[in-house]
């Protein structure tokens, strides 16, 4: 017998864009996974059992992250479809871009002239 105060529950909703975005993230931080996997076999193990060692930390780590990439994409493809909403804003995929190519010199500019000027230039805007 239910009581008729009970609150139904919500299904998540998402647009197409959202699913298919998600399921992208999935699939880069999936495939960035196996290959900390596959990169990380050939590090030293330790012979302490308490220990899981250098070669062990990435795999476990790596491992985690694959399930919550499944997690989330199977939440992704169980979500409710809806329309997107007319008055939302088209990304601003030249801003994306910029700001990728912006991180991208700083980070090799570390290389070149140290530390502390990329980071005020990049943390100044």
């Amino acid at each position: 017998m239910t009581e008729p105060n009970q609150p139904t529950p919500t299904r998540q909703t998402i647009t197409h864009g959202e699913r298919v975005a998600i399921v992208v993230i999935a699939i880069v931080l999936s495939i960035a996974s196996v290959l900390a996997i596959l990169e990380t076999r050939n590090f030293p193990q330790i012979r302490l059992s308490a220990d899981v060692g250098p070669g062990r930390f990435p795999v476990i780590f790596a491992t985690v992250l694959i399930a919550l990439c499944v997690t989330m994409a199977i939440q992704a493809f169980r979500a409710e479809l809806v329309a997107a909403a007319l008055e939302e804003e088209k990304p601003q995929y030249a801003n994306v871009a910029l700001g990728v190519a912006i991180t991208c010199i700083c980070v090799a500019a570390i290389n070149f002239i140290g530390y502390p000027i990329p980071l005020r230039s990049y943390f100044s805007r």
